[in-house]
């Protein structure tokens, strides 16, 4: 058996190798062996079979048997004669060329994956220290006036909806005129300016009144679920009834309830102070988060390009090709019928498309090792739970049904890609986190 290594470059080699006849003979030659001993044919003792009956009863798998391992004694070979641990591999290894030839031995080349060598990663470099103001008074004011209006009573109102009103609405919401999973619901209660929805949806229903039919038209954000992510949709609603909120002022009886509904875990952790004391603390606190996290939003796609262009290694073509692929075919979504069949019937149309986008492909993949390398090493972690509180929230949040969306996820592998944003969104707030300070 001859073996030659082509390095492609340090995360993906091939192993050209020759299987000769010889190596197929003496391979049918083991495997009778050891099949004389151990196979149960009729007619025969088991362990006192004669090798012509094991060939005569087993014909050409034993050659392709025989060929099989030979194709694993050479990728062996290979990895050894490379230094290569199977650790160090990331993906099955593929075969791409297998040709027989004269003589009855076997041309082979099987093209190996390895996993990254990424650098070490200086996230200390990556931006500069950050301020991050408290809260002013016309913000805690605002969020205050929320959580009050979140456990006061409702009365029904005949005007038109104002901020703060409670609106009882079916909707139906869909993309390019076809209504998607999950999208509509009938006698859900909406508070106007509680943000409950994504962004501009809310605020279209100010100004109508009970009976109306409003077309709602929105823009998923783009760190939305994969399906609906940077997608216009429109929602055609119905206005039930205008609910007006009970006026409540802060004291002991409303923090209390505040409490309860929002913060009753945090108020298990200090369970000594004023009532009205925690509360104001607490949406203190919520507004730095909040404004933290809109620091988060402008500052990650700086992060995530300092990243890209900072950090350089070799990807494995397998992961590529992977992700490549995915994003090809969910391009289909959006295609026509004839659209698609052109693409299927013209090897032009598909590299063409394949070209389109391969450069975000590539970011994607780069961006994934070195997310995993930055969240292995600072031990930051999200696990299979949060991932689905986290979808479950979405979910219920846009007026979808979570148990129903959840299996739609599943059902469609789309929970590890979640995962990853998450993670992603993760290991980039923790580079923020570390250099954010309160003023």
């Amino acid at each position: 058996m001859e073996v030659k290594i082509a390095k492609l470059d340090s995360a993906n080699l091939v192993i050209n190798g020759l299987i000769t006849a010889e190596d197929i003979s003496s391979g049918i030659e083991k495997i009778v062996k050891q099949l004389s001993k151990t196979a149960n044919l009729p007619g025969f003792r088991k362990g006192k079979v004669p090798a012509s009956a094991v060939k005569k009863y087993y014909g050409s798998r034993l050659t392709e048997d025989s060929e099989a391992e030979a194709l694993r004694n050479l990728l062996d070979k290979g990895l050894a004669e490379t230094g290569i641990k199977n650790s160090d591999l990331i993906s099955e290894p593929d075969i791409v060329n297998f040709k027989r030839i004269d003589g009855g031995h076997i041309e082979v080349s099987v093209q190996v994956y390895l996993k990254p060598v990424i650098q070490d990663i200086n996230i200390n470099s990556l931006i500069d220290a950050i301020n991050i103001p408290e809260a002013t008074t016309e913000e805690t004011d605002k969020e205050l006036s929320r959580l009050l209006n979140k456990i006061a009573n409702f009365t029904t109102v005949e005007r038109k909806a104002e901020n703060g009103d409670r609106v009882n609405l079916d909707f139906s919401g869909s993309i390019n005129g076809v209504v998607f999973d999950g999208g509509t619901a009938t006698g859900f209660d909406l508070i106007l300016g509680s943000g409950s929805f994504i962004d501009g949806f809310e605020s279209q229903l100010i100004g109508s009144s009970a009976g109306d039919n409003i077309d709602v038209s929105v823009t998923f954000p783009e760190n939305y679920s994969p399906d609906l992510s940077g997608k216009n949709a429109i929602f055609k609603c119905k206005i039930n009834r205008i609910e007006e909120a009970e006026k409540l002022v802060l004291n002991n009886e409303t923090a209390e309830k505040i409490i309860n509904d929002s913060y009753s875990k945090l108020r298990a952790k200090t369970p000594n102070i004023d009532s009205v004391e925690f509360v104001k603390r607490e949406i203190s606190n919520s507004l730095f988060i909040k404004n933290k996290l809109a620091k988060f939003d402008e500052l990650k796609i700086s992060i995530r390009e300092k990243l890209l262009t900072s950090v350089s290694f070799d990807v494995p073509r397998a992961i590529l090709e992977q992700e490549l692929e995915n994003r090809v075919n969910n391009s289909a979504r959006n295609m026509t019928a004839e659209e698609i069949e052109t693409v299927k019937n013209s090897p032009e149309k598909l590299e063409e498309l394949r070209n389109k986008f391969m450069p975000e492909a590539l970011t994607a993949v780069k961006l994934t090792f070195i997310v995993d390398k930055i969240s292995k090493e600072n031990k930051v972690h999200v696990d299979d739970k949060e991932v689905e509180e986290s979808l479950k929230y979405q979910f219920i949040m846009s007026g979808q049904d979570p148990d129903l969306m959840l299996q739609t996820y599943k059902e469609r592998g789309i929970l590890p890609l979640v995962k990853m944003s998450i993670l992603e969104d993760r290991v980039l707030e923790f580079i923020i986190d570390s250099k954010i300070k309160r003023s």
